[in-house]
């Protein structure tokens, strides 16, 4: 089971002939395959929670970046 939610902003089509899988990457870069027949849209919901979660991760980021330069910038 991924640690992270399966909705992802990339997917990359592996062409490695039959069967036909897919490399799913998170935007942290945890990856894992899957079959094209296990896959479905994500509902809004499970969008917005992924994004949601995304960018606290990326504001975490961003002030750890602040405070090792000293910066002060928004």
């Amino acid at each position: 089971m991924p640690s992270e939610p399966a909705w992802v902003g990339r997917v990359q089509l592996v062409s490695t002939g039959p069967p036909l899988r897919y490399v799913l990457v998170t935007a942290t870069g945890y990856e894992w395959r899957t079959d094209p027949g296990d896959m479905r849209p994500a509902t809004a919901e499970e969008r917005d929670e992924y994004d949601a979660a995304l960018e606290h991760r990326l504001r975490g980021l961003r002030e750890l970046g602040r405070r090792l330069t000293g910066s002060r910038r928004a």
